[in-house]
């Protein structure tokens, strides 16, 4: 499973938890969205950490 950044024809980044997987015969991987965390112009009071990271907000140090 990984974060999926996804920019919407709007300009909106949207952020979701996709996961990959092969089907026999084909080359590449495919995924599938797992969950829509939400867009990333619309923080959240108390985001989870995964999307801590996205935003690049340093964890408190002490």
């Amino acid at each position: 499973m990984f974060l999926r950044k996804q920019k919407t024809s709007s300009g909106r980044v949207l952020l979701s938890i996709a996961r990959s997987y092969r089907v026999s015969g084909d080359k590449s991987p495919r995924y599938e969205i797992v969950e829509k965390l939400g867009y990333l112009d619309e923080p959240e009071d108390n985001p989870p950490m995964p999307i801590i990271f996205i935003y690049q907000i340093p964890p408190n140090s002490s």
